[in-house]
């Protein structure tokens, strides 16, 4: 099997939805990255549940601080990072309904 790249789960992100983007990949004319996003896309399909588990619960042992330095210095702030989506939310009349927090509420 190859290897067509990695999740981040360290560096996860809250994004409002109005600011994500769909990609239509029938229009990608490079075959070679439209092979490579089509096998990504089938393979995320294919382990959704196990990613948004081990997201989850990265995210809680990470605020908790129940992980080892090295680990917590390598993950983003998640509360800091949810602060400033609030304060933008809140600064651009953004809905909180409109935040994409799929990684601890699946």
């Amino acid at each position: 099997m190859e290897n067509f790249g990695g999740i981040n789960l360290n560096n996860m992100v809250p994004i409002p939805k109005k600011y994500l983007e769909k990609i239509d990949i029938l229009t990608i004319k490079d075959e070679k990255y439209k092979y490579i996003l089509s096998n990504q896309i089938k393979w995320i399909l294919q382990n959704r549940l196990r990613i948004e588990n081990r997201a989850r619960n990265l995210y809680y042992l990470i605020l908790n601080k129940h992980v080892n330095e090295d680990l917590l210095n390598r993950c983003c702030d998640f509360r800091l990072l949810e602060k400033k989506c609030d304060d933008y939310m809140k600064e651009n009349n953004i809905n909180e309904e409109e935040i994409l927090y799929s990684y601890f509420y699946a």
